[in-house]
């Protein structure tokens, strides 16, 4: 099961737009370009170092952030950087990035602005031509460093429009307010570039007024706080104001103590426009694919479980089904809920030592499910599914709930009611047409049935129906 699963995540094509190219130095590589240009690292090894990524806030990784970028000397640095980071991205199934570089961390070092973007550009060329990952580079002002400095970097870029998309603001939040950068992005404006910025991390909602109102920028990165300001929250559902939002990033780096407590609810979540970015730099950037991928492999053990004590009860065998569809649902079709994660890992815990403490019976399993659907945020999430099940004569059909439970498809209105008998028979139709070879027949009743909002998965010895609202 596992090794199926992993292939699942990793074979859906996911978009990374908040990405930090400098933050995803790994070890290996870090000592590899200390070795080749004489720099000494104040570690000793590999394992020592990969050791030293525990923080404590923020600003304790851009310490460790900026140390690692000073063994990035020379254009073929930037591009083995850069390759690194596409493997990766390749092999977790990413189609399209959307990178921030920071010039001024290597231009303070005397490194030419020039051979940072030749060498990040021809190694995300090269990406697009191997693996087929198209990209777009947003060029990032450290807002600890002056305006003026900023303004100097911006001129320096000026002659990159055709591989720079927009600017950024990104680096030490408190202190450094957007409005210390608007003669910056109102140049960057007037060139032609659009305008993002980090704002709302760890600085307060004010910050993110300031980005929009005085930055004029199109996208927030991270944002996490505006819901301390009610207005702001109303603002950004009415502008449809795209937050990055990285809820990992912000656990380890101590913006929050649990994934549940991430600032941005599970009300807000069904109205923003939001790009959920699991990924974590500087050396962490597969945790959050791997967090999820256990978060699915432990569903799927306590699926297992359910499916050896099903015996001859068709129940147990829904309840299995659903188990897994709880969490492939929070996972990618409730992708923007932070929450959800850490939701799931305490719903099989909890349904796990159900299961060792009362036994696997049926009243166990739905006592399980409760405990799953007590989590504060998930209710909230989580559709009403109505499922059908064919098995050769045998059917299931149930209607799982989050506020209701599990219940038959007579409780429900007369008209879905009728819409599922239609269903049922439909599908029926479309089985027998399958078994026949009539497979333009069975083709066209699965679009039918796919029109109304029906969705047909096959599976072994059978076929499921399901229907979310």
């Amino acid at each position: 099961m596992a090794s199926s699963i992993d292939s699942f995540i990793r074979g859906i094509p996911k978009a990374e737009l908040h990405l930090h190219i400098e933050g995803t130095l790994e070890p290996e590589l870090m000592f590899a370009l200390a070795a080749r240009h004489g720099v000494a690292l104040p570690y000793a090894s590999v394992e020592e170092l990969r050791a030293a990524y525990q923080f404590d806030s923020l600003q304790s990784f851009l310490d460790l952030y900026y140390a690692g970028a000073a063994v990035l000397r020379d254009e073929e640095d930037f591009h083995a950087l850069t390759m690194a980071y596409l493997r990766r991205a390749h092999a977790d199934g990413v189609v399209h990035v959307e990178i921030f570089f920071d010039p001024q961390t290597h231009t303070g070092r005397g490194i030419p602005f020039a051979t940072v973007l030749n060498g990040i550009r021809r190694a995300l060329l090269d990406g697009e031509a191997e693996f087929g990952i198209s990209h777009r580079l947003i060029l990032c002002f450290l807002r600890h460093l002056s305006a003026d400095d900023a303004m100097r970097t911006l001129e320096q870029g000026l002659a990159y429009k055709d591989a720079i998309v927009a600017v950024g603001l990104d680096s030490s939040e408190r202190g450094h307010p957007p409005s210390k950068f608007v003669e910056v992005f109102d140049r960057a404006r007037r060139e032609g570039f659009l305008t993002v910025a980090h704002a709302g991390e760890e600085g307060p909602p004010a910050y993110i007024v300031e980005a929009l109102d005085l930055l004029k920028v199109s996208r927030i990165d991270h944002g996490v706080r505006c819901e301390e300001d009610a207005a702001l929250v109303e603002r950004l559902v009415r502008d449809r104001i795209p937050l990055t939002v990285c809820p990992l990033s912000n656990l380890k780096l101590c913006v929050v103590k649990d994934l549940r407590e991430q600032g941005v609810s599970a009300a807000a979540v069904r109205h923003f426009v939001f790009s959920t970015h699991y990924r974590k730099q500087l050396n962490l950037s597969g945790v959050a694919l791997e967090a999820s991928m256990e978060a699915v492999r432990r569903i799927g053990e306590f699926a297992a479980r359910l499916r050896e004590a099903r015996g001859a009860t068709p129940e147990l065998a829904v309840a299995a089904d659903e188990a897994e569809a709880a969490v492939r649902t929070a996972l990618f079709d409730d992708l923007n809920a932070p929450e959800a994660l850490g939701a799931l890992f305490t719903f099989v815990t909890r349904g796990n030592a159900e299961l060792d403490r009362r036994g696997t019976d049926l009243q166990a399993i739905e006592r399980a499910r409760d405990a799953f659907n007590s989590i504060d945020g998930v209710l909230d999430l989580q559709p009403r599914i109505t499922r059908l099940v064919l098995k050769g004569e045998d059917v299931v059909r149930t209607v799982v709930d989050p506020q209701q439970g599990t219940f038959d498809l007579s409780a429900l209105p007369d008209e879905e009611r009728a819409a599922m008998e239609w269903a049922e028979a439909t599908l029926r139709a479309r089985q027998a047409a399958r078994r026949d070879r009539q497979f333009a027949e069975s083709d066209r009743l699965r679009t039918e049935l796919e029109g109304r909002g029906f969705v047909v998965k096959d599976m072994p010895g059978g076929v499921m129906l399901e229907r979310f609202s």
